[in-house]
């Protein structure tokens, strides 16, 4: 059918065409699947050539007569216009037909002012935009903010040494050295800024990110970066660091299909807790109902620290095989369950580790507890 080519197709645009955190795709992809879904319960035997804009008033209504609360209406909505997006680049159709109109207030009247941009909208075309015109560090600097939380003060006083292949180590005070391991788009960005940093005038300065005038970089720097790529983008507004940073502590909107007992792709869930300490669960492929375990990447993020642990899954009868099989079983590192779900992993990482609301020593009890051993 075309419209799971075109699925299939706006995907992977969204995997290897745009600069999106983890979060954003699995919400894209997301979203893309419940509009789908309403399209085809609502449309019975119309097949999808292009999105009009009589379909997304429709969608409007429809979430709205199913009691959605405006948030999720909104989200849905800029998930649309990603959409519509990939259909113009891809040429699908020639126009942008979501508007901020079809969005709605929590009196779920629309939206009238073209002004009011979606924050995770920004986010996307702000790194659309440093992807075709930005330079290594410039694009360096954007997700050492997006993605691992760094202030912009923390920025600029990087030092050389403090920047290794595939994490920062630097020293906070009061808690000694901290270390935060890149993802691959982050490290892939630092490395090519290493390379691009050689060539600089200032290449022998103790500070990491230098300028074309001064072997430091200070915060005004920063902020001027962002001002000079807000001129570029498709709206009036402008982006800031704390766009950045509060897009990525956004909570999740999770689709009901996000959840899976055996799933072929990982699934993600993302929570928080007293506003301060996130968890992000995500599942490994695996066949759970078949063989009785998975893998599950947990990480926990609190202010700028972050650790990640690997924890399986096994359910009951798993358990017993392991323990006829050896005589006996110490299941260190792993969470018994007979459900694979993200919110029974995360109440039960939560009930065990987290005490006394110190998060300092959640993320310590956690780290230790991964599991490092395959089967």
């Amino acid at each position: 059918m075309q419209e799971r080519l075109i699925q299939k197709k706006y995907k992977e645009w969204l995997m290897w065409g745009q600069t999106l955190s983890q979060n954003s795709l699995y919400n894209y992809v997301a979203y893309n699947r419940h509009f789908f879904g309403f399209f085809e319960v609502q449309y019975p035997g119309e097949e999808f050539k292009e999105l009009h804009e009589s379909y997304v008033v429709h969608y409007v209504a429809f979430m709205k007569d199913n009691g959605e609360r405006a948030t999720t209406i909104n989200s849905r909505i800029t998930g649309l216009k990603k959409f519509n997006d990939f259909l113009i680049e891809k040429g699908y159709q020639n126009k942008m037909v979501v508007r901020v109109g079809h969005r709605v207030t929590k009196t779920m009247k629309p939206i009238e002012s073209e002004d009011v941009i979606d924050i995770n909208e920004k986010t996307d075309s702000f790194f659309s935009v440093l992807k075709k015109h930005g330079t290594n560090r410039d694009i360096a600097i954007a997700l050492l903010i997006y993605k691992h939380k760094l202030t912009a003060k923390q920025i600029v006083t990087l030092r050389l040494e403090e920047v290794l292949t595939d994490a920062i180590e630097f020293f906070v005070k009061g808690s000694g050295y901290e270390r935060f391991i890149f993802d691959e788009e982050t490290k892939r960005a630092i490395n090519s800024y290493k390379v691009e940093r050689v060539k600089s005038l200032f290449e022998n300065s103790d500070n990491f990110f230098v300028t074309s005038k001064s072997g430091k970089m200070n915060e005004k720097s920063i902020y001027y970066l962002f001002r000079k790529y807000s001129k570029l983008l498709p709206f009036k507004a402008s982006v800031t660091p704390k766009d950045l940073l509060d897009s990525v502590q956004e909570e999740v909107i999770l689709s009901e299909d996000t959840h899976a007992g055996s799933i072929e792709e990982p699934s993600y869930a993302e929570y928080k807790l007293d506003n301060q300490v996130k968890i992000i669960i995500q599942v490994l492929p695996n066949k759970f109902e078949i063989e009785g375990t998975a893998q599950v990447k947990v990480d926990v993020m609190y202010h700028q620290y972050s650790v990640s642990s690997i924890i399986i899954i096994g359910n009951s009868k798993r358990v017993l095989e392991e323990v006829e099989k050896n005589k006996g079983f110490v299941p260190f590192g792993w969470i018994i369950t007979n459900v694979l779900d993200e919110r029974v992993i995360k109440d039960c990482i939560v009930e065990r580790f987290y005490r006394d609301n110190q998060p300092s020593e959640f993320l310590k009890r956690v780290s230790n507890y991964s599991y490092n051993t395959s089967f």
